[in-house]
C-alpha cells in the first residue's frame, strides 16, 4: 500500500446522514457545530446529507446520532411529533 492511500481517508471513514425532507440541514449542521463536530453538507440526487468524517477518535456515531437526534424537534416542518431516529447510510 502506498504512503498516499494509507494517509488519505476512505469512504469508510465517512458518516453520511441523509437528510429528511422535513428537516432542515442547516440546524443540524449548527446543532453538529455547537456539540465540536466538524460536518459538511451535501446535495446527492435531490437529497440532502450532512457528511461527518469518522477518521477522529474523537467523534463516535452514538454521540452524532445523539445531537442530531436531540435537535429534531427544533429541525423538523412536522413538529414534536417527528420521528426521530437517526439512521446513517451505512445502517440502512
Amino acid at each position: 500500500m502506498s504512503e498516499q492511500s494509507k494517509s488519505r481517508p476512505t469512504e469508510l471513514e465517512d458518516l453520511r446522514y441523509r437528510v429528511p425532507d422535513s428537516q432542515d440541514p442547516a440546524v443540524v449542521l449548527t446543532a453538529l457545530a455547537n456539540a465540536g463536530i466538524p460536518a459538511v453538507p451535501k446535495a446527492v440526487d435531490g437529497h440532502s446529507y450532512v457528511i461527518v468524517s469518522l477518521d477522529s477518535q474523537e467523534h463516535d456515531r452514538e454521540r452524532i446520532r445523539d445531537v442530531i437526534a436531540r435537535r429534531a424537534d427544533e429541525t423538523s416542518l412536522e413538529g414534536p411529533h417527528f420521528d426521530r431516529r437517526v439512521v446513517f447510510d451505512d445502517e440502512s
